[in-house]
């Protein structure tokens, strides 16, 4: 491995490769390995809170829910 990062470091000294080549070529690297990275990571599901209790109405939703049947019954 040292001695291929020699023959680069030299190839780039000796002018073989410029400097916007040499930019281009990380840029597409990092981004290859960003894109691999979110392809090939594990799946995560995190449920924050447990859910005890809580039926498919919660908050205002509840409170809404509470008014319209006060109102139909009303009526």
């Amino acid at each position: 491995m040292g001695k291929k990062y020699e023959l680069l470091l030299n190839n780039i000294n000796e002018g073989k490769y410029t400097g916007r080549e040499i930019l281009l070529s990380g840029a597409v690297l990092f981004l290859t390995g960003a894109l691999l990275g979110m392809i090939f990571s594990p799946r995560k599901n995190q449920v924050i809170g447990s859910n005890n209790g809580n039926g498919s109405c919660n908050g205002n939703e509840a409170q809404a829910k509470k008014q319209k049947e006060n109102k139909e019954g009303k009526k």
